[in-house]
């Protein structure tokens, strides 16, 4: 699908696109993580704060979080590396934890800023229920380019 006919879709429809996608992921489908927004340059996702989530001084674990930040990040970035036949993965992700989420969800919001010929560039900000800013991050993705025929 190009991007134009991706972005005309209606947005039910982008996000279930889009939420069919992350539950093929079997990580992605065990912490329940939700598309919630999907825009041009940017994906809104949530995750459940499920005790599951927690670790043992009962704040949300830093890796889910950065599963979080890196899924969203990376759903930031879909419809254009899916209109143009290619790939991605993660190269770089920084994440300063600021506060532990609190409340039913933590919500992760990513814009991709800059989408070179081998690599992009994503900022991501993570708050809770309550509005409360947690965890800002940064992604940088290596985009694996299709070879030309020889």
């Amino acid at each position: 699908m190009n991007l134009a006919a991706f972005h005309a879709l209606p947005e039910v429809e982008r996000l279930a696109h889009m939420q069919a996608r992350i539950d093929r992921n079997p990580f992605s489908h065990l912490l329940k993580l939700r598309i919630v927004a999907a825009g041009e340059n940017r994906a809104t996702m949530e995750l459940p704060l499920r005790p599951e989530v927690m670790q043992m001084l009962g704040l949300v674990h830093g890796g889910a979080l950065a599963t979080l930040i890196d899924s969203a990040s990376a759903c930031s970035l879909w419809p254009r590396l899916e209109a143009e036949g290619q790939k991605a993965v993660t190269l770089e992700l920084k994440v300063n934890y600021l506060a532990s989420p609190r409340g039913a969800w933590a919500r992760a919001a990513s814009e991709l800023i800059r989408y070179g010929r081998s690599t992009a560039f994503v900022e991501t900000g993570v708050h809770d229920e309550g509005g409360k800013r947690c965890c800002p991050a940064n992604s940088t993705f290596f985009i694996l380019r299709k070879e030309a025929p020889r």
